[in-house]
C-alpha cells in the first residue's frame, strides 16, 4: 500500500473523533487530503473520474473522492462534515433544494448512502 496517513486517520485510530469544516466543496483537494488518496485533485466525482480515465476499463479506475468520503476509511468515520460541493454527491438526474443538477453519472446519491450508513452506526 502506498498511501500516506492523514491526522485524522491518527486521531480516528487513537480512539478520538475526526471531521473536516471547510468553506469550500468538502471534495475540494483541501479537506480531501483528511481522507482521500486520488492521483488527481480534481475527480471529485465519478463523472472527472471516467472523463479523464475514458480509456481505463471501470473496475481498474479509483474511487472518485465523494464516493471515498462515503465509503471508505477514514471519512466513512467522521463525527462532522461541514462545507460545500453537494453536486459531487448527487446523480446527474437529480436537482438538489436550488435547483442545481448533480454530477454522478453512475445514479447514485451518495447523499442518502451517507444517511443510510451513519443511521447504522
Amino acid at each position: 500500500d502506498h498511501h500516506v496517513d492523514s491526522i485524522a486517520a491518527w486521531a480516528l485510530q487513537d480512539g478520538r473523533d475526526a471531521g473536516i469544516v471547510t468553506t469550500t466543496r468538502v471534495t475540494h483537494a483541501s479537506p480531501a487530503a483528511a481522507y482521500a488518496h486520488s492521483a488527481e485533485r480534481d475527480w471529485e466525482s465519478d463523472t472527472d473520474v471516467a472523463d479523464a480515465c475514458a480509456d481505463t476499463p471501470a473496475e481498474h479506475r479509483q474511487d472518485d473522492i465523494a464516493k471515498q468520503l462515503v465509503h471508505s476509511f477514514p471519512g466513512n468515520q467522521f463525527r462532522v462534515i461541514l462545507g460545500g460541493g453537494r453536486r459531487e454527491f448527487l446523480p446527474n438526474t437529480t436537482l438538489d433544494e436550488d435547483g442545481t443538477p448533480g454530477r454522478r453519472s453512475d445514479g447514485r446519491d451518495l447523499i442518502a448512502e451517507w444517511r443510510t450508513t451513519q443511521a447504522a452506526r
